[in-house]
């Protein structure tokens, strides 16, 4: 009996809720273990005035906004916390990987000529590698792809000459240096002031560009971990500080 009481209670207390132009969430929401169907049954034949209408759908938009703020929130966050995984798991690979590569002569060269003339900016965290050198190029081109897995669709060449210098043949000199399809080449000529080259053998700069922020980090955790192998205090070097705030994120 208190039962079918408690449920008549509701139904009239659901009824004078929607009569005041409460949504059903709202109503559900005050009454607990109240089915939608049950309460769409019990309000299904009041009528509500246009104002009550509009204030409904308008909470009824808040309502669905909020809801998808949290779900954005919530999505942001996830992927906030897989990028922090992810870039734990690439530097804990580094330092199991070093123990190894260390002993490979090509490999120590490779990284520390990108050391000296490649990208190592924690802020933007790019892999970029510049030389005028072809040698030195064809040096790096043969490291990442050996030495760091990256396959040709994943270089990017730009190319940084002199208004003097003939487009074609440079783009054609760089394209044996890297083995990579002009269709891959930016190019970027910029304008002299003199009437002919001062350096005969200068044939612009080559920069080689690799999209990828994982390779990024590799590099720069190998280097400080071989660097910590060959007995060299690191605790004060920017990628250390680095790779201690990665670990100490939750």
């Amino acid at each position: 009996m208190g039962t079918i009481m408690t449920r008549v209670n509701d139904k009239n207390r659901a009824q004078e809720l929607r009569k005041q132009g409460k949504t059903y969430s709202e109503i559900r929401a005050i009454i607990p273990n109240l089915s939608k169907g049950t309460l769409c049954g019990w309000v299904k034949n009041i009528e509500l005035t246009k104002n009550q209408k509009i204030i409904i759908l308008q909470n009824m938009r808040i309502g669905a906004d909020s809801a998808r703020d949290t779900q954005r929130q919530k999505g942001s966050w996830t992927n906030h916390l897989r990028k922090i995984e992810k870039t734990k798991q690439t530097v804990s690979e580094a330092k199991t990987e070093i123990d190894d590569l260390i002993k490979d002569s090509f490999f120590l060269m490779g990284l520390m000529l990108y050391w000296a003339e490649g990208d190592k900016s924690l802020d933007r965290q790019r892999v970029k590698f510049c030389n005028s050198d072809p040698l030195m190029v064809t040096l790096m081109m043969k490291w990442f792809r050996e030495k760091c897995n990256v396959p040709d669709n994943k270089f990017f060449i730009e190319l940084n000459i002199h208004e003097l210098m003939n487009k074609q043949e440079m783009m054609g000199l760089w394209t044996k240096v890297t083995n990579i399809p002009e269709s891959k080449f930016t190019v970027f000529v910029k304008p002299t002031q003199y009437d002919s080259l001062k350096n005969s053998s200068y044939r612009g700069t080559c920069s080689i560009r690799i999209h990828s922020v994982d390779l990024f980090r590799k590099i720069v955790s190998w280097r400080i971990f071989a660097l910590e192998k060959m007995g060299f205090d690191i605790k004060n070097a920017p990628v250390a500080q680095w790779i201690e705030q990665v670990f100490s994120k939750h």
